[in-house]
């Protein structure tokens, strides 16, 4: 089973996706992290040497590795969706789970994370307060065209959000009877 997170930043991907892949026992990709690594930079230094756009076609390389993969989850960066093609190629096989968190536990979860400098620079050269707000207008509803399920993250610990996933795919009783 290919299961993509999708959300705004800190709204939980990769926390609950690497929990999520090892209770599955399958492998986990963040997108924001292939890029980097590939890249040998932060995401803030390659949009600030190379641009938006030329880290955008690299997000659009590293998506489409990794959400053809038989059994994986896949943590997606936040404006993954905003280029049509990724949109249309996630409609295809695979389970896309976008997690909700409301804007005060983002800009909470963004302040308390030591990779927000690096890993998410300002995408209009705003406050955090002020471009989260215009994001989640704009997004939100690319969120909601691909979305197969919709779980909300605020407030709640990881194997909480993780066991709700697990029981809505369907997938809980399956792992009662695996050991690990």
């Amino acid at each position: 089973m290919n299961i993509r997170l999708l959300g705004h930043r800190c709204s939980g991907k990769t926390s609950v996706g690497k929990l999520l892949a090892r209770k599955l026992g399958i492998p986990f990709w963040d997108t924001d992290d292939l890029i980097e690594m590939r890249q040998g930079m932060a995401i803030s230094q390659i949009v600030e040497t190379r641009g938006w756009s030329f880290f955008r076609a690299k997000e659009r390389e590293v998506l489409l590795e990794v959400i053809d993969k038989e059994d994986g989850v896949v943590a997606l960066g936040g404006g993954a969706l905003l280029d049509p093609r990724n949109r249309e190629d996630l409609k295809e096989e695979g389970v896309n789970i976008w997690l909700l968190a409301k804007p005060e536990t983002i800009l909470q979860r963004m302040r308390q994370d030591p990779k927000t400098a690096s890993r998410r620079p300002p995408l209009r050269g705003l406050s955090p307060e002020e471009e989260l707000p215009l994001l989640m207008e704009e997004r939100d509803r690319l969120y909601r065209e691909v979305a197969h399920l919709e779980v909300r993250t605020d407030g709640r610990p990881l194997e909480e959000i993780v066991g709700e996933i697990l029981y809505r795919l369907g997938l809980l009783s399956s792992l009662a009877t695996k050991s690990y």
